[in-house]
């Protein structure tokens, strides 16, 4: 894989910046200080590319705390970076939502959700994850020192950094085979012995004297004519039944027809209902007219008192007619509602009847069926006894089982010689194997290495590892000390430089190759100005570029110098100087 270049990084509304776009080159200077005073934004920076690659900062902020908290919206990261000849931009954004990569322009489709958009990067593109980022390319608070990591923290870094994980995934494969051998060896031994017993019954059988069999078949025979009468049976029952089920379903469909006619009357009945009803408001409407008015409300003239009087008379005999229309219809209606519960009645019994004959019918072709199953079982095992007498179809089955056996033997032979292969295998996948063969092959080059740093640094002590990655300390190149009684001085500075033969390794092996370093208030409160003097002096001999933040005034050791100061309204501002 290529090396990562890290071009430019551009952001707004995050944290303490605002919405106006901050540009950071970042191939630009081998070496710049990013200064201000405490709360000012310093670390902002290199969250932002943390943020841009990972979605999440490097010292747990969560996201929501990432979006400035005046605006309160639209944060957003834009990453440069250059993987070969290929030129890849990252923008990543909250309130609103925002994950685009391009490569060469073009937008790379983000297939799935976002975790998988994310695992793909980090494995596909990236070829580190968001804990060796924060080891090896991004350094601050959450940088975890070696010299206090655990001897099995230290083998995992290590193996991590010498690109080992290949060798772990290896050995998982070939325990995964293992176990699938070993699973296989045992079905055949199971096999095999179920086999041999098998052999050994039909041999045993064939020393017997020919044995009395007529017995069993006739018993045989005999259960298979009880069944036939059986079958017989059931199936004069399921021709009653099939019977009865040609009388029901006629009787069903004629009392739904018979329902349905009567609900066809009922409606019908309803509707004159309706309009009777609807003609006796009609009446009762103009009685109100006449008992309210003695004058045509169109033409003005007066209604005669004697005109009224037989006409209200008439509307009353009118009146009394139609209600006696509807008391008839209404009794119809009665006796109608009831022929309908009984048509009713009538269907729910049939339907009933239809499906319990149904039910028995399933039941008796089950039963049928079961009954000459058994018989053909029957048929197969007097066949089975005829063929099984000595000699004949047994001598077939021993000599069928003998080459079974063999076959099986064989195999069996073959699956433990691979069994032993996958365990050679194994010894050499081990820790105390090939990791430990290729380990401690390096393990000269990171003391050679670290003696370079440590040189730069003027110390008067020196320090080896083991394989085992166990150190050993020298004041004065003679009397050994512990890492604990160190100044905090002194071991930052030695924190400092395996650090440095870490990233040596880590470019040699591709595993973790950028142009990127940060390093923040990683050891400003452990080394003094000289101390300071010499970390820039030895960062200044590395290849890449290097962002150092620190809240020391230390500008008069730096040529090229950020400065983030706070606006009076609270936004924070990056001025190159």
């Amino acid at each position: 894989m290529s090396r990562i270049i890290f071009n430019k990084i551009e952001f707004k509304n995050f944290q303490s910046f605002g919405n106006d776009i901050t540009s950071v080159d970042l191939d630009k200077e081998q070496i710049s200080l990013i200064c201000g005073t405490n709360g000012s934004g310093k670390t902002c920076v290199i969250q932002t590319i943390s943020y841009a690659l990972f979605g999440k900062s490097l010292t747990g902020i969560t996201k929501a705390e990432l979006v400035n908290n005046k605006n309160k919206r639209n944060l957003w990261v834009s990453l440069q970076f250059t993987i070969g000849n290929d030129v890849y931009k990252l923008t990543r954004g909250d309130k609103p939502s925002i994950l685009e990569l391009t490569k060469n322009g073009d937008v790379v489709e983000i297939d799935g959700d976002s975790r998988i958009f994310q695992k793909k990067l980090e494995s596909e593109i990236l070829r580190f994850d968001f804990k060796a980022f924060k080891q090896l390319v991004c350094l601050g608070s959450e940088f975890t020192r070696f010299f206090k990591m655990t001897a099995a923290e230290r083998r995992t870094f290590i193996e991590g950094i010498l690109d080992l994980q290949v060798i772990s995934e290896m050995s998982v494969l070939a325990k995964e085979d293992l176990k699938s051998t070993k699973k296989q060896l045992e079905e055949y031994d199971i096999a095999k012995t179920q086999k041999e017993s098998n052999l050994k019954i039909y041999i045993e059988e064939q020393e017997k004297e020919n044995q009395d069999l007529a017995g069993r078949k006739d018993k045989l025979l005999d259960e298979s004519s009880k069944l036939e009468i059986e079958i017989v049976e059931c199936n004069k029952t399921l021709r009653e039944i099939n019977m009865n089920l040609e009388h029901y379903g006629p009787e069903k469909i004629k009392a739904n027809r018979d329902y349905k006619d009567s609900y066809a009357k009922l409606l019908q009945i309803s509707n004159e209902l309706k309009s009777l009803n609807s003609k006796i408001d009609d009446y009762k409407t103009e009685q109100a007219f006449y008992n309210e008015h003695s004058t045509c409300p169109t033409c003005h003239q007066t209604i005669g008192a004697d005109f009224i009087k037989k006409k209200l008379a008439d509307l009353d005999k009118d009146i009394a007619k139609t209600q006696e229309q509807v008391d008839q219809i209404k009794v119809i209606g009665k006796e109608e509602r009831e022929r309908l519960n009984n048509y009713a009645e009538l269907e729910k019994k049939w339907t009933a009847a239809h499906e319990d004959a149904l039910s028995k019918q399933s039941a008796l072709l089950a039963s049928i069926n079961s009954k000459k199953k058994r018989q053909q079982d029957i048929a197969n095992e007097i066949t089975t006894l005829e063929n099984n007498k000595p000699g004949g179809s047994r001598e077939t089955i021993i000599a069928g089982l003998k080459d079974e056996i063999a076959d099986l033997t064989a195999k069996i032979k073959n699956y433990k010689a691979r069994i032993e292969v996958y365990n050679t295998i194994l010894d050499i996948l081990s820790d105390s194997g090939v990791k430990q063969a290729i380990i401690t092959n390096y393990i000269d080059y990171i003391n050679q290495q670290l003696a370079v740093y440590l040189d730069r640094f003027n110390f008067n002590f020196s320090i080896e590892f083991d394989s085992e990655f166990n150190d050993t300390i020298l004041m004065d190149f003679r009397e050994q000390v512990p890492y604990e009684s160190l100044s905090e001085g002194q071991k930052a500075r030695l924190e400092f430089c395996i650090l440095m033969v870490w990233r040596d390794i880590a470019r040699t092996r591709n595993s973790v190759s950028t142009n990127l370093l940060s390093i923040d208030e990683l050891f400003d409160s452990a080394l003094d100005d000289a101390g300071m003097q010499d970390m820039i002096d030895v960062l200044k001999g590395e290849d890449g570029n290097i962002f150092v933040i620190s809240h020391k005034n230390v500008k008069s050791m730096f040529e090229h110098i950020y400065e983030i100061t706070k606006e009076k309204y609270g936004f924070s501002t990056l001025v190159e100087l």
